[in-house]
This record gives C-alpha cells, sequence and structure tokens, in this order.
C-alpha cells in the first residue's frame, strides 16, 4: 500500500501539488506522421463520376468553433463533389444527427452546394481565389446549405496539399461549359446500364410491358390483361397508348367504344 510522500525531516511537510496548466491545443503539438493512423474507407463514386485530385493525412476538426478535436482522412476532389473519407463514427457524438442518403454523405459537399472557401495562413484567415502563391494550413469551406468545413493540412505532402486546394478551388469557381457539367456524364452513364428489371428503375407505363409487370406485381392479371390497341390512338387520342381491360373484353371489341364508355382498370 503506497502511503503519502514527504519532503524534509522533523517538519513533515506534503509535497506541493503541481499548479502548471498547459494551454497548448493538441493540434499544436508536434505529431509524428507515422504515428497518424488512417481508416481505409472506400470512395463512393456514382456512374460517370471521376476522381481528380486527393491528399492523405488530413484532419477534419468535429468541433469547428474550438478545434479542439478532428479525425485523420482522405480528402478528395471529383467532377461531383468534395469528399472526406475517415472514421467519422468513432469521432462524433452519438446524438449528433447525420446527414446521408444515397449520393451524398454526412462528409460529402457537391461542387454546386460550396458557397465560399477560405484559408488559413499563420492563424490569419483569407478568401481563396484563382492561382496561389502560398498554400495554407487550414482549409474552410463554407456551404449554402449553411454547413462548414475545416480541414487541417499541417501534416499533409506539400505536394497533395498543392494539388487538393488548387483542384478545389478550379472546380468550385472557374465557369465551366453546360456539356462538361457532372449530370450529363451521369445522365450518359446511366442510360447505357439501363436495368430491365422494374424494381431498379422508374416504371413510368409508357410500354405494353409496363402494364404486364404491373399486373403481376398486384395480382390483377387474373382478371385483368394489357392491351395495345389503342398504340397508335385510333380509338382516343385522350387515352394512353396502353392500359388495362377486364380479361373477358376482347381487344377488337375496344375499337367500338370509340374511347367513350371503355371499362379501363384504373385505382
Amino acid at each position: 500500500m503506497l502511503g503519502k510522500g514527504v519532503v524534509g525531516g522533523g517538519g513533515g511537510t506534503k509535497a506541493p501539488k503541481p499548479s502548471f496548466v498547459s494551454y497548448v491545443r493538441p493540434e499544436e503539438i508536434h505529431t509524428n506522421e507515422k504515428e497518424v493512423t488512417e481508416k481505409e474507407v472506400t470512395l463512393h463514386l456514382l456512374p460517370g463520376e471521376q476522381l481528380l485530385c486527393e491528399a492523405s493525412t488530413v484532419l477534419k476538426y468535429v468541433q469547428e468553433d474550438s478545434c479542439q478535436r478532428g479525425i485523420y482522412g482522405k480528402l478528395v476532389c471529383t467532377d461531383f463533389k468534395i469528399a472526406f473519407l475517415g472514421d467519422d463514427e468513432s469521432a462524433l457524438d452519438n446524438d449528433e444527427t447525420q446527414f446521408k442518403n444515397k449520393v451524398i454523405g454526412e462528409n460529402d459537399i457537391t461542387l454546386h452546394c460550396v458557397d465560399q472557401i477560405y484559408g488559413v495562413f499563420d492563424e490569419k484567415k483569407k478568401p481563396l481565389f484563382g492561382q496561389l502563391k502560398k498554400y495554407p494550413e487550414k482549409l474552410i469551406i463554407h456551404c449554402k446549405d449553411l454547413r462548414v468545413f475545416h480541414f487541417g493540412l499541417r501534416y499533409t505532402k506539400e505536394e497533395e496539399v498543392k494539388r487538393i486546394v488548387s483542384g478545389i478551388i478550379h472546380h468550385t469557381q472557374a465557369p465551366k461549359l453546360l456539356k462538361r457539367l457532372f449530370l450529363f456524364s451521369y445522365a450518359a452513364a446511366t442510360q447505357n446500364n439501363t436495368a430491365t428489371d422494374p424494381k431498379n428503375h422508374t416504371v413510368m407505363f409508357d410500354t405494353l410491358k409496363d402494364w404486364c409487370w404491373e399486373l403481376e406485381r398486384t395480382k390483377g392479371n387474373v382478371k385483368y390483361k394489357a392491351v395495345s390497341v389503342n398504340e397508335g390512338y385510333d380509338v382516343s387520342e385522350r387515352l394512353p397508348a396502353y392500359f388495362v381491360v377486364p380479361t373477358p373484353l376482347p381487344e377488337e371489341d375496344v375499337r367500338c367504344f370509340q374511347g367513350r364508355g371503355i371499362p379501363i382498370w384504373c385505382w
């Protein structure tokens, strides 16, 4: 069992408690680059999306106001978005609401959502434009949806800092030709990979097959059938080219109605 420490002789004076308090922030302490560990996270690219530039060992601050906590990861820029790849779940608070869907993740910023870009040089915040002669230690991105991202570049390689900062500035501020917008490359890529399964795309009911799939899905093919008698809009210009009628009704008899009083399946 350990006893209380004493100094001196007969007085038995207790050792004074240390009163020194360090006010050095965590990011100001020199860190060996080898000790910085990053969790490998896969970059999710949409069809037609291309990776333009990236930088490793980037520190994303979790508390932007005081910059007291952060996580290391990779900062990337594509022709659609700016994304940070890191182990977010271990750094975020459990009660923090995360923004995520199938297109945009918690740490993704679409290029069109970027409002202002700032750099921190020797603790001074300056807006970034065009070609830079000196590159910042911190990168701050203000978004049009009021989100603010703080990235530390102190431990990132100099050539990677130049690529990622220049790339983000160029692709968010430089005007683009209409045909070079990501929307067109995305549309071309998805059009080439159009799935035949109706579960993988929006059913527009503009083909006979769409109605057949719907009848099969709803078990309506027991009493109803899809017809193409109005494919050339000969029966009625107001009715769609394909629709559903009761099975007992012969398809050739639909022409007798001339677009009026046809028993059509609807809901």
